[in-house]
């Protein structure tokens, strides 16, 4: 129940974001993400491909990054998963979902995705895909710009995801 709260909180912004034209999210925390992931991991994005339907036949244009798991953090392990998100190029046709993670090949990221309609998503959109944050090392904060004006997430730690991934698998209640 807990989770579905989470992920409520995490989803529903995004949701009602839809008619704003300048859309201010909720910064969530580092735990809070880990709650409502299904999935964290650390790896490298392999692939990217365009195509003119989601996992399941949705329609729309969608885009699939294939990314190579190097460290699983939270849920099954697996050595390469398949991440889905709404939005890309196709031809002479673009579909832009704003606030949605964006992923080249070549590309690091700690990613915290939830399953749903037959394919993992990055949760929250663009709040659930970080990358190594240029000038910091070991900083890692999500790279996609959520916010029309204001404070973004700061930096985190990979070993800030590790524990706040451990605490939430294990069922530790954090203040």
């Amino acid at each position: 129940m807990m989770r579905c709260t989470l992920l409520a909180a995490v989803a529903l912004p995004i949701l009602w974001s839809g008619a704003a034209r300048a859309t201010t999210f909720a910064d969530v925390t580092v735990d809070e993400l880990v709650a409502a992931s299904d999935l964290v991991v650390v790896g490298r994005v392999l692939t990217t491909d365009v195509l003119p339907e989601g996992p399941a036949g949705q329609p729309g244009i969608h885009t699939r990054a294939r990314v190579r798991v190097d460290e699983t953090l939270r849920g099954p392990g697996y050595t390469v998963v398949d991440v889905w998100v709404q939005g890309g190029r196709l031809g002479d046709r673009l579909r832009v979902v704003p606030g949605q993670a964006t992923f080249r090949a070549g590309e690091d990221v700690v990613l915290f995705l939830f399953r749903a309609g037959g394919g993992l998503w990055p949760t929250g959109m663009g709040r659930g895909k970080w990358t190594p944050e240029p000038g910091s090392p070991g900083a890692i904060h999500p790279r996609d710009a959520l916010r029309a004006s204001g404070p973004a997430l700061a930096p985190v730690t990979l070993d800030a995801v590790r524990r706040a991934a451990r605490q939430t698998s294990s069922g530790e209640v954090r203040p």
